[in-house]
């Protein structure tokens, strides 16, 4: 389409789910971002994401704003969300992958995980409830118990399935 990376997310995604505080453009949220923090709780400076990396994880976003995006996965008309949540490949161990996001193979939840030196979040739909998680930490993907905001997110919609409050 001859457009950046960051003109597509804008057009296809912020605008489409009504996501308007949502960029890659650290300097548009500048004082409204949690810092990060590295494996010691140390904090850390923000992550920087050259242009050609914006695809491996330079959005930034609320969970107000996520929970939009969460929503329109839920829409039975919405073919473009459809196709990414599509398994395209089957995994040899616990998950199997879709065209944008795993897919936990025992309990058929997708997922969307990420994390930079001083942050780590997980996004989780359940299509069975139509429910999500939305986590957003700034716990460092390199701190040694990351694995827990997984977890976290695997127990609450575990919770939300089964109709316990979490």
């Amino acid at each position: 389409e001859k457009k950046s990376f960051r003109a597509l997310l804008e057009e296809h995604v912020f605008s489409k789910y009504n996501m308007p505080h949502s960029t890659c453009d650290r300097e548009e949220i500048k004082g409204k971002i949690v810092s990060g923090q590295n494996s010691k709780g140390e904090p850390v400076p923000p992550w920087g994401f050259a242009e050609m990396d914006e695809p491996t994880g330079a959005v930034l976003s609320n969970v107000y704003e996520l929970s939009n995006f969460v929503l329109a996965n839920f829409t039975d008309n919405n073919l473009a969300l459809k196709m990414v949540r599509k398994k395209t490949h089957e995994g040899e161990d616990l998950f199997d992958v879709a065209l944008g996001c795993g897919i936990l193979k025992s309990k058929k939840y997708h997922f969307g995980a990420g994390g930079t030196r001083g942050h780590r979040s997980m996004l989780m739909l359940d299509e069975v409830k139509k429910k999500g998680v939305i986590i957003l930490s700034n716990v460092s993907c390199y701190h040694k118990d990351n694995r827990l905001i997984n977890e976290l997110a695997i127990e609450l919609m575990d919770s939300i399935r089964s109709g316990l409050e979490p």
